[in-house]
């Protein structure tokens, strides 16, 4: 798959979004997103798309909208960074 190329303020987005996610997870007592992803998520997100949201490289809204639904918030708390 070829690495996507982002404007820069897009790809500042997508970093500020990870940070958020990762924040998100820690606030819920979890260490890191590999922790999270083998507690909570494993059934429902797979592992290369929570690190992907994590670390700042483009996803899908649908892979949004599941994390939302496991961390119990709504989508748009995801974004409110």
């Amino acid at each position: 798959m070829p690495t996507a190329k982002y404007k820069p303020e897009d790809a500042k987005q997508l970093k500020k979004l990870g940070q958020h996610v990762e924040k998100l997870i820690q606030e819920r007592g979890y260490e890191n997103g590999y922790q999270y992803w083998i507690h909570v998520a494993g059934d429902d997100i797979s592992r290369d798309t929570l690190h992907r949201i994590i670390n700042g490289k483009d996803t899908k809204v649908t892979s949004l909208f599941t994390l939302a639904r496991l961390l119990k918030i709504k989508p748009s708390q995801l974004l409110d960074f």
